[in-house]
């Protein structure tokens, strides 16, 4: 390539031309060009620019010439990028907008709940918990009036909002599979504070036996208790499964993983639990202690409602509104039905949703296929005190009555005349 500055010596100025008198151009200045004319030599001169400019076409030609080939190729790339990009922003604009549509609906629902509120008395003569009392005065009338014997509670300090909503209570158990059907067996529940535990009531009897000591463990506000034939005490946390035995004693039943706190069930000494991070479920056999592995739930489905058991089978909501999906622990098999209409009445059952209690009944039917299907349907609730009532424990069946943990006591409620009564009221007073 050409020399940028002028051929003559010690110049450091820009060429202005190029002469072809040598075997060599020679560039040269015009300050110079005087000077070289006066060689005597044949001298031919050509605009420097022009001669560069040139060069440059010819390179530039041959370049392009060289990564044409690329271009296109990478044209073609990236428009198969953006149709790929266009997909995928279509399909999560499509995920949002479903998402917004739900969070409408909820928020809907939240609007008519916060509309449904009485408001709080903000004036400075009344504290938090006195505006509430006087809020909720109607209610309280109506407790006083079906309030059953007082139970004291004096592991409850005096601050009564921080620590009512901690109690809590068992779920069911059950002791042998043909006892299911009927909830004979269901007598018996446990309530407790944050860590302590206070009581049992046995439906059978109708009493409340009170603890002499507490058992000092952390129960956390969602675990699952019931009460084990021996009379020890089965706990579901997230992370594992543990007994604590009569002397307060906690033995730990595996590492075990259970994916729901709501999806476990004591039956004739075997907890049925849900696997941690699948769609299966698993059974821990007590008198073992070992895990056995179930079959696998149809695909395409999750379990996120509170289970029911009806004769062998382990009954729960799919992702589906149309279906439910039901175990049978006799063959070891999931299953699902469409709900369909209802034949025969078999069994009742109940399911704890919100504030609100469901009596739900299951039937069997037999088809031409000789298969046997299972369907429910809600034919009552118990909610004319639940919204002062909330229900903290997994309501039982038993008799005639269902019976099921407030924040303020014990409560049956009478499935023939529909009403609730007390069975004891907790006193919070010290």
């Amino acid at each position: 390539m050409c020399t940028r500055l002028c051929s003559f010596e010690k110049c450091s100025s820009n060429p202005a031309v190029v002469c072809n008198c040598e075997a060599i151009p020679v560039l040269i200045c015009q300050e110079h060009i005087k000077n070289h004319s006066q060689l005597q030599r044949s001298h031919t001169y050509t605009k420097v620019f022009s001669e560069i400019r040139e060069e440059a076409r010819k390179s530039a030609i041959k370049l392009f010439s060289k990564i044409k080939p690329e271009l296109i190729k990478l044209k073609s790339n990236i428009i198969q990028e953006e149709l790929s990009m266009i997909k995928e922003i279509n399909k999560i604009s499509k995920n949002a907008l479903e998402k917004l549509k739900t969070c409408e609906e909820n928020l809907n629902q939240i609007i008519l709940e916060i509309s449904s509120l009485r408001f709080i008395d903000n004036s400075k003569s009344s504290t938090f918990v006195e505006s509430l009392l006087k809020m909720q005065q109607q209610d309280i009338e109506k407790i006083k009036k079906i309030r059953g014997p007082k139970l004291s509670i004096n592991s409850i300090d005096s601050n009564f909002f921080s620590k009512i909503f901690k109690l809590e209570t068992s779920s069911e158990c059950f002791d042998y599979r043909q006892n299911c059907c009927d909830n004979s067996r269901v007598i018996k529940f446990v309530w407790g504070n944050f860590q302590n535990i206070i009581g049992t009531f046995d439906a059978e009897t109708v009493k409340v036996y009170q603890h002499k000591h507490a058992w000092d463990y952390h129960f956390d506000a969602y675990g699952i208790k019931c009460l084990l034939p021996d009379g020890n005490i089965f706990y579901a946390k997230y992370r594992n499964l543990i007994i604590i035995d009569s002397f307060g004693n906690i033995k730990p039943i595996s590492p075990y993983k259970i994916k729901s706190i709501f999806s476990a069930i004591y039956v004739g000494g075997c907890i049925f639990a849900c696997c941690s991070g699948s769609q299966s479920w698993a059974k821990y056999i007590i008198q073992r202690n070992e895990w056995n592995f179930l079959t696998p739930l149809p695909q395409s489905q999750s379990i996120f409602t509170d289970c029911a058991l009806f004769q062998n089978y382990i009954l729960f909501g799919s992702n589906s509104e149309s279906k439910i999906i039901y175990y049978d622990m006799l063959i070891d098999s999931f299953s699902e039905i469409s709900s369909l209409n209802l034949k025969t009445l078999a069994a009742k059952t109940i399911i704890a949703q919100d504030r609100r209690v469901f009596i739900i009944e299951f039937s069997q039917f037999i088809y031409e296929s000789t298969d046997n299907l299972i369907t429910w349907n809600i034919i009552g609730e118990c909610s004319e005190l639940m919204p002062f009532f909330p229900v903290t424990s997994y309501p039982i069946l038993y008799k005639e009555n269902i019976y099921f943990s407030s924040i303020y006591g014990i409560y049956a409620f009478d499935i023939k005349e529909k009403v609730t009564k007390s069975v004891v009221y907790f006193d919070f007073s010290n």
